[in-house]
Order: structure tokens, then sequence, then C-alpha cells
């Protein structure tokens, strides 16, 4: 087993996955710091904040049903960070989705607006860039905790560095792994206005009857604020749109939606993307890690046991599960249990 005790590890994206790897190698002594290219913590589990309300933009609640998860999901609670919502007991956020995974992230230091553009291994190390031209480093190891394709990106700005000619081998066999991910993509609509309520409640239901557009529709608590997910169909005709013509295209459905429609007025209207969305085709194995190169991957993607494409909602437990399986093929088996704000490496 390795010794991490004052070794660095960059750990790249700050959701589920990676601030479950983060935590655990910090727990068992690891200088750990965490890079993201967002304002702040929780990949698809994302919140938007608005001047009285938020939008919950990504997964709007956590399956759980694994042990392990739901020991973490336990602790959340406690923490009171998250609750069990709905009339399925999905696991949310509190007191909105993104600080489910506060407490992961309160022991760990984080970068944000920090978009890793490349990656080098040198000495033995690593080094990263950012795409603002700031360096990073150097590390002992290097996690990439990111959808399959993003981190199949980073990889491949280093196959031809002469760092690696002698492990080419090895990077070549992580490439592989990646390469058969396949994701759906989502783009979601965030909406708000002072009537919305009265004219969409009749629709929060799943799948929203008769549209081959509009997936879901979800209020944001007890707010003017809506969040509207289209299908993964529309969603992949429709990809490469600019968001305003995205966001436009969904109004219309959402108001031809509406038997109330004469009340349908909105104040705030905005569009996002979700480009890697929901898993459609993960790899085959719980995460990979090369002692070799010291680089480990980590994400949703990461399913052994999956047969089909997994929602978001059981995309986030996949994510943790692969998180935790990483840290413990890195040497961090002792970080098994999750010591939420009592990290004993910290004084």
């Amino acid at each position: 087993m390795i010794d991490w005790v004052g070794r660095s590890v960059a750990v790249v994206g700050a959701g589920v996955s990676g601030l479950v790897c983060a935590q655990r190698l910090q727990n068992v002594g690891c200088e750990v710091q965490v890079l993201d290219k967002s304002g702040d913590i929780g990949g698809r589990l994302a919140t938007r904040l608005g001047p009285e309300g938020f939008w919950n933009h990504g997964a709007q609640g956590l399956a759980v049903s694994q042990p392990e998860f739901a020991v973490l999901a336990g602790d959340l609670v406690a923490a009171e960070s998250a609750a069990f919502v709905g009339p399925e007991s999905s696991l949310a956020g509190q007191p909105y989705m993104r600080e489910l995974l506060r407490p992961l992230a309160d022991e760990v230091e984080c970068r944000f607006d920090c978009a890793v553009g490349s990656v080098a291994r040198v000495a033995g190390g690593w080094r990263l860039l950012d795409q603002q031209g700031g360096l990073h480093g150097d590390f002992a190891a290097l996690v990439l905790a990111m959808p399959a394709p993003q981190a199949l990106g980073l990889l491949s700005t280093m196959r031809e560095s002469a760092s690696v000619t002698d492990l080419a081998p090895e990077l070549a066999r992580l490439v592989d792994s990646l390469a058969v991910v396949e994701y759906a993509s989502c783009w979601s609509l965030l909406v708000q206005g002072p009537r919305l309520h009265s004219v969409l409640s009749e629709l929060v239901e799943l799948p929203v009857s008769g549209s081959d557009v509009i997936a879901g529709i979800y209020p944001q608590a007890d707010t003017d604020y809506w969040v509207v997910h289209a299908t993964a169909q529309w969603s992949a005709r429709h990809l490469e749109e600019d968001r305003a013509s995205a966001a436009q295209a969904l109004l219309m459905e959402l108001k031809s939606l509406c038997s109330a429609a004469a009340g349908f007025r909105v104040e705030q209207v905005e569009a996002h993307r979700w480009r890697y969305s929901t898993v459609s085709t993960p790899a085959a194995l719980p995460a990979l890690w090369s002692s070799e190169l010291g680089l480990g991957l980590c994400g949703d993607w990461c399913q052994p046991a999956a047969t089909q494409a997994v929602s978001d909602a059981h995309g986030a437990q996949a994510a943790f599960l692969s998180g935790g399986t990483l840290a413990e093929l890195m040497g961090a088996g002792l970080a098994k249990g999750h010591d939420l704000g009592n990290n004993p490496t910290k004084q």
C-alpha cells in the first residue's frame, strides 16, 4: 500500500466522484487540491442561484440503493446538507442540490473557475496548465474525475510527450477504456414567472404526456422557479444550437402544453446544455488507476454491473462508488470511512 502522507494529488472535477476520492485521500494524509472549471462544487448536481430562488438544473434527486452509498447518505443527512424528499424518498441537497456535497468539500482545498486545458507528466509527477495560462503543480498523482470524453481530451494533450514515451502502452490502455463510453445529452430550461405554478402544476409528472420534446418539469421548492428537461432525442438533434435558440424552442413547447396558457408569463429564462448528461454506454470497470503513470480516472461512466443507460438519479450513486473505489486502488483503503468534518490529518 502506498504511503500517501504528505504527498500531493490534483483532482480535476468537483462533482461526486472527485470530491469522494479527494476526501478519502485527504483522510489518509494526502495534500489534495481540487480544480474545477465551474464556480462551485456540484458537477451535474448543479444549482443556479436567482434573486429570489434557485434552479437545480441537473439531477433533481438521487436514488439510494447501494449499502455504502446509504452510509454516506445518512452522514450527509446528519450534517444537514441533505434530506430524503418526495414520494420516492430521493436524496436531495439542502437548501439546494449542490449543497449535498458541501461536507465532502469542506476539508479539501478547492480552486474554482479553473478550467484545466492540458496536463503533462514531468519528473515522475504531474503539472497542469489551465486555460487562462496558470500553472499548477507539481503533483505526485493526478485524478481525472470528469466525463470520459473530457478526460480523453486531456489525455490526448500528453500522448506525444517525450516524458511518457516509455509508458505509451500504459497510457494507451487507459485511452482504450475511455473510448468505449457514450453519453446522452440534455438541454435544461430555467424559467421564473409570477404565475407559473398555476399553469405548470398540472404538468409535474414523468414522462410529460403528449410531448416528444419535454421529458420532465420540476418545481423548485416553494418558489416561482421551474426547471424543464428536454428529451434525450430532442437534445441530440439540437445539441449544437445556441442557448438562446434552444431556450426559445423549449419555451414555446412548454407553453403549448399548458391548458391555462393565458396565464403563462415568464420574467427570467435561460437554457443550459448538458453535453454529457447520462451514460448510455459505460466502461465495464469500477475505476481506472495506473501506478506507473500516477494517474487515476473515475466517474459515473464506471459502471461494471450496468447493462443499460443509467439515469441522473442513479448516476450520482455510480459516481460515488467509482470515486471511493479509485481511492482504494490508489492505496487509500484506510479512508473507507467518511468521517465528515472530522479529518484526523488536519488540526
